[in-house]
């Protein structure tokens, strides 16, 4: 039987291996569309030197973000938009912008993302 300590700790692992395993697709670009949107901010918490990379895969035109939901995008975007000390902060959202725009969801903004 495991405690709730046990547990806690295991799941704090599984999580930190998670975030490890998408910084690495991510390094590697072969991240799917949906988890990086998803993911974008984790994966930049844990891996500042990727803000570049994962400007430049939202931004790619060969890229189908064509899968990602409207509403990940928007949440994601608010989240941008709120988390204190993100980097680069504008230059994440017109990527989220440009790859929403990609996607066929036109008009990303911020009040569309509140």
């Amino acid at each position: 039987m495991t405690t709730l300590l046990e547990w806690t700790k295991n799941e704090a692992a599984v999580v930190a291996d998670e975030v490890e395993l998408l910084v690495e697709l991510t390094v590697k670009e072969t991240i799917g569309p949906g988890l990086l949107v998803r993911n974008l901010l984790p994966i930049l918490a844990e891996e500042p030197g990727l803000l570049v990379d994962v400007v430049l895969q939202l931004t790619n035109p060969n890229r189908d973000y064509s899968v990602v939901a409207l509403e990940d995008y928007k949440k994601t975007y608010a989240e941008v938009l709120d988390a204190p000390g993100v980097r680069a902060r504008e230059a994440l959202l017109r990527a989220l912008e440009d790859s929403a725009k990609r996607a066929g969801y036109a008009g990303l903004t911020a009040e569309q993302a509140a």
